[in-house]
């Protein structure tokens, strides 16, 4: 499955938005409350048919829509009615295309998530944790395959947390050559990176998956960023379309020449217009972009530091 447009109106920050994907990486950009999140939640909404509801935590989605007023939505230039993403709960049954990993962990939760999860089971219209968290701990919670082997990319994720993510006594646990370290005794940038590790050796990732990834540089040494950038390329050329939102100067960065000639990849920066709410520019070259706060914060951070010196 392939997510090749969007259209929204109408809902939450966007008045009236269309946005073209690269097959291969997305990269989205923007300031706080700009709707990088927004528009990730709600692909992966639309892939893994979850109501939105149920995606974005709201008690009553009809005052989540920007001002009330009749929201469109399209993707893959296909119009969907309301009632498609909409219901009061999801598919259970539905073949989950999409893998979203939020900004914390929620691995060490899982226990008392899935558990809460469960006993409002038959009240859907009441989950007590956001539909993401019960989704990752469901996907993390699947059994690595009988003899299964690390392929080079599961190697190298492997190799940067030193250790693979096992579940034994009822919770997860990193083992680093037989000495298991409980995983919320691990860093946070780890775990995060256990976690893609987990996802692909249990086949919650494959040809055809869509991966989302909101903030992937949140905890993680800034030295291992080249090595997660290799990840996402690495991803993209088995034919997982990646979406990733980021803050951070290196991730998006480093992308660019990294690439190899036939990689696929787009940047997306999104910003506030006073007048018309969020808009947005795509370009195939980071530095193309002309709205880019990232940059436009590390110009701040420079001048600052010149003229403290000066002073």
């Amino acid at each position: 499955m392939i997510i090749e447009n969007l259209h929204l109106k109408n809902f939450t920050v966007f008045e009236d938005i269309e946005v073209e994907f690269s097959k291969g990486i997305n990269v989205f950009i923007g300031e706080n409350g700009s709707g990088k999140t927004h528009l990730m939640k709600f692909l992966y909404a639309y892939a893994n048919k979850i109501s939105l509801k149920a995606v974005f935590d709201v008690e009553n989605h009809e005052a989540f829509r920007r001002n009330n007023s009749q929201t469109e939505y399209s993707v893959n230039s296909k119009p969907l009615k309301a009632c498609d993403l909409e219901n009061d709960f999801y598919v259970e049954d539905a073949e989950k295309k999409a893998v979203f990993i939020p900004p914390r962990d929620r691995l060490t939760l899982s226990r008392n998530i899935l558990k809460l999860a469960g006993d409002y089971a038959k009240d859907k219209n009441k989950i007590p944790f956001d539909i993401i968290s019960v989704e990752i701990c469901k996907k993390a919670l699947n059994e690595i395959p009988c003899g299964a082997e690390e392929n080079e990319i599961a190697k190298s994720l492997s190799n940067i947390m030193g250790g693979k993510v096992i579940f034994e006594s009822d919770r997860f646990w990193i083992d680093k050559d037989g000495i298991k370290v409980e995983y919320a005794a691990e860093a946070e940038g780890l775990k995060r990176i256990g976690l893609l590790w987990r996802l692909l050796m249990n086949e919650s990732i494959v040809h055809g998956s869509i991966l989302f990834w909101d903030e992937p540089e949140a905890n993680i040494n800034p030295k291992l960023v080249p090595y997660l950038v290799d990840v996402f390329l690495a991803l993209s050329r088995q034919n997982v379309q990646v979406f990733i939102a980021t803050h951070d100067y290196e991730t998006a960065n480093y992308i660019t020449p990294k690439m190899k000639q036939d990689d696929d990849v787009l940047f997306h920066s999104f910003y506030q217009d006073d007048d018309s709410g969020a808009k947005h520019e795509s370009a195939k070259k980071y530095m193309d972009l002309e709205n880019n706060p990232i940059e436009d914060a590390g110009r701040e951070l420079f001048d600052f530091i010149v003229n403290s010196r000066r002073g």
